[in-house]
């Protein structure tokens, strides 16, 4: 299963993935063209309208694009649940039906909850998985260092 990494200096994450695998499967054709984030819609319960999904899949596919990248920021996998993440993955799969490579975001905050994402989207039919480093909060001041409010420029400029 192809891997693609928004950074590409976490060799731990790759070899963890890999391993858990196991061996990786090629695509059937290069990556290549237009392939765009697929965005998430939720009925009035916040549960995932898979008819609106399969038609706006249906709708992308009808307009070109060259694969379908499911699961990523655009499409709140944050906010969902892993049962909602994989409604939203066995929906876009079938829906796409072999036509275009689709892309899983497994993208989570902790190596393990990666690879549980990982795991399913193969299991799930993906064709390529895109990862990142597991992501951290964002810093508030508690986390950050105190600073004085004011820079000292640089030494070649003194």
């Amino acid at each position: 299963m192809p891997i693609v990494t928004a950074i590409s200096d976490i060799p731990c994450l790759m070899c963890q993935l890999s391993a858990a695998l196991g061996a990786p499967m090629a695509l059937t054709v290069p990556l290549h063209g237009v392939i765009p984030p697929v965005c998430t819609p939720l009925d009035p319960h916040g549960e995932v309208d898979t008819a609106s999904l399969t038609r706006l899949v249906c709708h992308l596919l009808d307009a070109g694009v060259h694969g379908l990248f499911a699961l990523g920021s655009s499409g709140e996998a944050a906010y969902l649940t892993n049962h909602q993440r994989a409604t939203v993955l066995e929906t876009v799969v079938t829906a796409a039906a072999g036509r275009v490579p689709v892309l899983a975001g497994v993208i989570d905050t902790t190596t393990a909850r990666v690879l549980e994402h990982a795991r399913t989207a193969t299991a799930l039919g993906a064709d390529a998985l895109v990862a990142t480093a597991p992501s951290t909060p964002a810093p508030t001041p508690a986390r950050s260092p105190p600073t004085s409010g004011t820079c000292a420029p640089p030494p070649a400029a003194r």
